[in-house]
């Protein structure tokens, strides 16, 4: 295979696909995160249900934004592209 983003991408899920013996993840701690975080989420994902979001502002110390995105899937910056984008500038001049 030549390297591409496809190579890369596919580097990355080889790399951290979980191997024996599976065990579930430790959470993270709570307030771990310190940054402004914004999450932009497509609510067609078929990669994560809306689930994979529970917790996420428990771990979140700083302000959270969170977006959901109707009719939009995994790559919400592609499904809609305008949508997304607003809420990137949104939240940047926040």
């Amino acid at each position: 295979m030549r390297r591409s983003s496809l190579w890369g991408a596919a580097s990355y899920y080889r790399e951290t696909w979980p191997t024996e013996p599976y065990t579930a993840p430790s959470p993270p701690p709570t307030g771990s995160v310190r940054t402004p975080t914004l999450v932009i989420w497509g609510r067609d994902d078929r990669s994560f249900a809306e689930t994979c979001l529970d917790g996420t502002a428990r771990i979140v110390a700083a302000p959270l934004r969170m977006e959901h995105v109707d009719g939009a899937g995994h790559f919400v910056m592609n499904d809609a592209r305008e949508r997304f984008n607003r809420a990137l500038r949104g939240w940047l001049v926040a």
